[in-house]
């Protein structure tokens, strides 16, 4: 096989990194290639302090980019990486796999700063995120291709660059909890609610509550399960709300097991794998009109999703999807197109097509 150069941050537990990703891609790359692991370095305490006190801000990754392009200058062959350390020489040809890109953050910096605020990125100045767009830029017109996950940010980045728009690959990404455990003879109750989110806010979870609040009066049997943040949301006891903290996956996978739809109107969301794993695990889902959520989401067929900021459409729109079996038929109907669809083995097999084509 071919050796492939696997530039990645492990961080401090290599198969959690960024939430199982990396780790699930490296394994079913090296069914493809060889695959050489090359840890990157992050910059220590004081490089960062010293950073952030030249720049009056945080670098946006520039400094990490900065202290790794030594290593990675010195590889020839073909490399993939998730951050754009290093280019193409006659050499080397480099990939890049994403499910943001800069260009886009400093598109909301102009226009809209709230959604800026509920991605995160504002803690960034303008400044940061207009030097790492342009460090951005300059690889897209230097490498050999760039993977990414989401249909959005492809047609996104085809639009903004029409001239190099052929770099631009969609091949998804896949399911990071163990499919081995999803259980379809579940005798369900039709009255349980799922929300998954460390970021709650971002991802709508305040909405959430406030829509579960509402429709309890009506529904006494109903439940909202809760899982991502470390402290609770809540701090008065509601009947029929669970909190589970940052679970473990034995947890969300129990959760998906036996809840009967899942509920998640992320006001910014670059991907948003838990929408696939959630359809996987037979849950109907409810999402906003943005992002990659339409493209998981058939709306009316398998989920619905809220175009306003309107508490009562989500009130609306989780009534309807736990009244109507019809929803959860046609999710269990799909289960082996999303167990296919959404498998890393199946992102390997798109990403080492272009590669090898290339």
């Amino acid at each position: 096989m071919d050796k492939l150069h696997f530039l990645v941050n492990w961080g401090q537990d290599k198969e959690k990194a960024w939430s199982g990703t990396n780790y699930s891609l490296y394994q079913s790359l090296s069914k493809h290639y060889n695959v050489n692991d090359i840890q990157v370095k992050t910059p220590g305490k004081i490089n960062k302090a010293v950073t952030k006190y030249l720049l009056k801000d945080n670098s946006l990754g520039i400094n990490d980019i900065n202290i790794n392009r030594n290593i990675a200058n010195k590889l020839d062959g073909k490399i993939f990486q998730f951050t754009e350390f290093v280019s193409d020489t006659p050499k080397r040809k480099t990939f890049i796999y994403q499910d943001l890109c800069v260009n886009y953050l400093e598109e909301l910096s102009i226009s809209n700063r709230k959604i800026l605020d509920y991605s995160g990125y504002s803690i960034f100045s303008d400044r940061a995120i207009k030097k790492r767009n342009k460090s951005q830029i300059e690889y897209y017109n230097s490498c050999s291709g760039v993977f990414l996950m989401g249909k959005w940010i492809t047609e996104y980045l085809k639009k903004q660059f029409p001239e190099i728009a052929y770099k631009f690959h969609h091949v998804g990404g896949g399911i990071n909890l163990d499919r081995t455990k999803i259980n379809s003879i579940q005798n369900k109750t039709n009255n349980k609610i799922l929300f998954i989110g460390r970021d709650y806010k971002r991802k709508g979870g305040a909405e959430v509550i406030k829509a579960f609040q509402l429709l309890k009066s009506r529904y006494p049997n109903l439940e909202l399960h809760f899982a991502g943040p470390k402290e609770n949301p809540v701090p008065e006891c509601i009947e029929g709300y669970f909190f589970y903290g940052d679970a473990n996956r034995n947890t969300l996978q129990h959760l998906m097991n036996t809840c009967d739809i899942f509920c998640m109107p992320s006001h910014f969301e670059a991907y948003g794998l838990v929408f696939i794993e959630a359809l996987s695990f037979g849950l109907p889902c409810i999402g906003r009109d943005a992002y990659e959520m339409p493209y998981f989401i058939e709306e009316g067929v398998t989920g619905e999703l809220i175009k306003t900021e309107s508490i009562q459409e989500l009130v609306d729109k989780i009534e309807v999807v736990l009244n109507t079996p019809s929803y959860k038929d046609n999710v269990m109907a799909k289960r082996e197109f999303y167990l296919q669809e959404y498998s890393w083995d199946t992102v390997a097999q798109r990403i080492s097509n272009i590669i090898d084509s290339i």
